[in-house]
Protein backbone atom coordinates (compact mmCIF):
# COMPACT_ATOMS: atom_id res chain seq x y z
CA UNK A 1 0.00 0.00 0.00
CA UNK A 2 1.29 3.45 -0.90
CA UNK A 3 1.21 6.08 1.83
CA UNK A 4 -0.66 9.28 1.07
CA UNK A 5 0.38 12.76 2.08
CA UNK A 6 -1.45 13.95 5.21
CA UNK A 7 -2.49 17.60 4.99
CA UNK A 8 -3.47 19.45 8.18
CA UNK A 9 -6.04 22.18 7.61
CA UNK A 10 -5.63 25.53 9.32
CA UNK A 11 -8.24 24.49 11.89
CA UNK A 12 -6.52 21.15 12.58
CA UNK A 13 -3.19 22.95 13.11
CA UNK A 14 -4.92 25.33 15.52
CA UNK A 15 -6.54 22.41 17.38
CA UNK A 16 -3.15 20.71 17.70
CA UNK A 17 -1.39 23.88 18.83
CA UNK A 18 -4.01 24.60 21.50
CA UNK A 19 -3.94 21.02 22.78
CA UNK A 20 -0.14 20.95 22.81
CA UNK A 21 -0.08 24.22 24.78
CA UNK A 22 -2.59 22.77 27.24
CA UNK A 23 -0.54 19.63 27.78
CA UNK A 24 2.60 21.73 28.19
CA UNK A 25 0.92 23.75 30.97
CA UNK A 26 -0.67 20.67 32.55
CA UNK A 27 2.16 18.16 32.44
CA UNK A 28 5.29 19.83 31.17
CA UNK A 29 7.80 18.49 28.71
CA UNK A 30 7.26 14.76 29.22
CA UNK A 31 3.49 14.86 28.65
CA UNK A 32 3.94 17.20 25.69
CA UNK A 33 6.47 14.86 24.08
CA UNK A 34 4.13 11.90 24.59
CA UNK A 35 1.29 13.87 22.98
CA UNK A 36 3.36 14.93 19.97
CA UNK A 37 4.66 11.37 19.47
CA UNK A 38 1.12 9.95 19.69
CA UNK A 39 -0.14 12.45 17.10
CA UNK A 40 2.74 11.58 14.77
CA UNK A 41 2.00 7.85 15.08
CA UNK A 42 -1.71 8.43 14.40
CA UNK A 43 -1.01 10.55 11.33
CA UNK A 44 1.53 8.08 9.95
CA UNK A 45 -1.01 5.30 10.43
CA UNK A 46 -3.68 7.36 8.62
CA UNK A 47 -1.27 7.98 5.78
CA UNK A 48 -0.96 4.25 5.08
CA UNK A 49 -4.36 3.02 6.33
CA UNK A 50 -6.94 5.75 5.72
CA UNK A 51 -9.86 3.38 5.23
CA UNK A 52 -9.53 1.87 8.72
CA UNK A 53 -10.87 4.96 10.49
CA UNK A 54 -14.40 4.96 11.86
CA UNK A 55 -17.26 6.55 9.89
CA UNK A 56 -19.44 6.90 12.99
CA UNK A 57 -19.89 10.69 12.70
CA UNK A 58 -20.24 10.81 8.91
CA UNK A 59 -23.98 10.08 9.01
CA UNK A 60 -24.80 12.50 11.84
CA UNK A 61 -22.81 15.27 10.18
CA UNK A 62 -23.89 14.37 6.62
CA UNK A 63 -20.29 14.23 5.47
CA UNK A 64 -20.00 11.12 3.31
CA UNK A 65 -16.29 10.40 3.56
CA UNK A 66 -15.59 11.72 7.04
CA UNK A 67 -13.64 9.33 9.25
CA UNK A 68 -11.85 9.61 12.56
CA UNK A 69 -9.02 7.90 14.36
CA UNK A 70 -8.21 8.10 18.08
CA UNK A 71 -4.91 9.51 19.29
CA UNK A 72 -3.64 6.56 21.33
CA UNK A 73 -3.19 7.28 25.02
CA UNK A 74 -5.09 10.59 24.82
CA UNK A 75 -8.80 11.48 24.74
CA UNK A 76 -8.64 13.05 21.28
CA UNK A 77 -9.91 12.11 17.83
CA UNK A 78 -8.40 13.15 14.48
CA UNK A 79 -11.14 13.75 11.87
CA UNK A 80 -10.16 13.38 8.24
CA UNK A 81 -11.33 12.85 4.67
CA UNK A 82 -9.44 10.65 2.25
CA UNK A 83 -8.94 11.90 -1.29
CA UNK A 84 -7.33 10.11 -4.22
CA UNK A 85 -3.87 11.53 -3.58
CA UNK A 86 -3.97 12.85 0.00
CA UNK A 87 -5.70 12.84 3.35
CA UNK A 88 -7.10 16.07 4.78
CA UNK A 89 -7.23 16.26 8.58
CA UNK A 90 -9.92 18.80 9.40
CA UNK A 91 -10.08 18.74 13.20
CA UNK A 92 -8.44 17.15 16.22
CA UNK A 93 -10.98 17.24 19.05
CA UNK A 94 -11.25 16.07 22.65
CA UNK A 95 -13.72 13.21 23.06
CA UNK A 96 -15.69 15.16 25.70
CA UNK A 97 -16.57 17.87 23.19
CA UNK A 98 -19.91 18.04 21.43
CA UNK A 99 -18.37 16.63 18.24
CA UNK A 100 -21.19 17.58 15.82
CA UNK A 101 -21.23 21.16 17.14
CA UNK A 102 -17.45 21.53 16.99
CA UNK A 103 -17.22 19.98 13.53
CA UNK A 104 -19.79 22.49 12.36
CA UNK A 105 -17.62 25.32 13.65
CA UNK A 106 -14.71 24.35 11.37
CA UNK A 107 -13.72 26.72 8.63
Amino acid sequence: MIAKHVFLTKQARLDLRQTTDGYKKEGGTILTRRWVAAVEVALRHRSANAKTGSTRYSVALKLDRLRFWPIEGFPHLAFYVEHEERIDVGRVLHTKRDIPAWMGSAE
